[in-house]
Order: C-alpha cells, then sequence, then structure tokens
C-alpha cells in the first residue's frame, strides 16, 4: 500500500523544483533519481567512486563506491549522463552532468552504487540532509527543503514496517531568483511503502 501526504501550494517559483527534486534512491543497489515528478536511472558514463560518495552522502551512508553497470536494468526515464563530482555537493544532482533526460545511454548502462559506515542502518532514521537554498515563492518569501531516508524499523504495534523518505519544508527570506511562477503545484512530502 503507498500512501502519499501532498502539499498544495501557489505562486510557486519554478527554481523551487530543481531544489526539491532530485532526491535519489536505490533499487537493489541501481541509482534512481527525482525530477520532473518521474523517478529514472543514472547512467554509467564517467560515474566514479567520487559520485558514488555524493549519493551515498546524500542518502545518509558515511561513503560508497561505484559498482558501474553491474546491477539489473532499469525502465523508464534515464535522467543523468556524464555526471562529474567534485566531491563536496550535497546533492547529487549539484554535479556537472548533461542536460536532464538528453544523453545517449540505455538501460544497460544503469549505474549501481555501494553505499557503506551507514547512519541509516537497518531499522532506523538517517540524519536530515542540509537544508536546500532558500527559493523564491513571492517577492520576499521562500521555502528550503531537507529529507532523510528511513529502512525497515521494527513497528512498535508489529503490524507493518516503513520504508522510505521523509521531507520538511520551511520558510525564509529570499530575493534571489525573481521572475516566473507557476500558479500551483504539489509536492510530495512523505512517501512510503
Amino acid at each position: 500500500m503507498l500512501h502519499l501526504v501532498v502539499i498544495s501550494f501557489s505562486l510557486f517559483n519554478i527554481q523551487f523544483m530543481d531544489n526539491l527534486f532530485g532526491d535519489i534512491r536505490l533499487v537493489n543497489s541501481r541509482l534512481e533519481i527525482f525530477y520532473n515528478f518521474v523517478w529514472g536511472t543514472v547512467c554509467d558514463d564517467l560515474f566514479r567512486d567520487i559520485n558514488a560518495h555524493v549519493a551515498c552522502k546524500q542518502l545518509g551512508y558515511s561513503t560508497g563506491v561505484s559498482l558501474g553497470s553491474d546491477v539489473d536494468d532499469g525502465s523508464g526515464r534515464i535522467w543523468l549522463d556524464n555526471v562529474n563530482c567534485a566531491g563536496n555537493e550535497q546533492q547529487l544532482m549539484y554535479c556537472s552532468h548533461e542536460e536532464w533526460g538528453s544523453g545517449n545511454c540505455n538501460h544497460n548502462e544503469d549505474v549501481g552504487i555501494y553505499c557503506f559506515n551507514s547512519t541509516a542502518v537497518l531499522g532506523g532514521w538517517s540524519p536530515w540532509t542540509t537544508w536546500s537554498i532558500c527559493s523564491d515563492i513571492s517577492r520576499n518569501d521562500g521555502l528550503q527543503s531537507r529529507s532523510r531516508r528511513c529502512d525497515l524499523p521494527l513497528p512498535s504495534d508489529r503490524s507493518f514496517y516503513f520504508n522510505g523518505t521523509s521531507m520538511e519544508i520551511k520558510p525564509c527570506n529570499s530575493t534571489l531568483y525573481p521572475g516566473k511562477y507557476l500558479e500551483s503545484l504539489y509536492i510530495i512530502i512523505s512517501y512510503y511503502t
């Protein structure tokens, strides 16, 4: 059973979409990224251990290594290609890469990663990521987001297990991105299975 918690905002700046999107997950070690309301894969072209380190830190682990394309093939969109991280990025989407969805990869090139020295252990929450950059929703008001993962903690009532991501959003002051606004946008705040 999939549960969604949804919030609607009006006059939402397009820039905030970049701060909210970019959440990542592992599916049988295959790296996937959320963009444009769709989960997609990441190509293994140029994908090195430093890129896996950034992705694993985003997931709440200490570090990680690239498995190359030695994972099951994904399906749907391939969002990122030629990812090149310096190692200090807070999210994989902030590493340099080709334009979203424009790579030359097939799903047999989907990259996998192995994360270790985890703070997101089986049965617990990872630490919160750092707050995103403040993004305008009106002239002086903005929003910031952060997320954390939960991996199968034993339920207190023994009825079901939780596995998913939680996101917090808070107001902030910013005039960094004046300009175009959307009239409304729905944002997934938490999802779990």
